[in-house]
């Protein structure tokens, strides 16, 4: 989330969506040369950015089962 708009959907789009630099182009109206640069740009920050440390805190019973229900399958 840190990253600048552009940068975060290009390497979305590229990285986990594995859309084609062309495609990407199209969708963010850019250039092929521009999406490349945008989606490097971001994968440096994105390997420059300190490793999240893990939240040891506590999470409610309720908390939990919201959760569980919002993300659970419709059957």
């Amino acid at each position: 989330m840190s990253l600048p708009p552009k940068e975060r959907a290009c390497v979305l789009l590229k990285d986990v969506f594995d859309y084609t630099l062309e495609e990407i182009a199209e969708l963010v109206s850019s250039t092929v040369g521009g999406v490349k640069a945008a989606a490097q740009q971001g994968q440096v920050e994105i390997a420059a950015s300190p490793v999240p440390v893990a939240s040891h805190r506590e999470v409610s019973p309720e908390l939990s089962r919201l959760l569980h229900l919002y993300v659970r399958p419709i059957q």
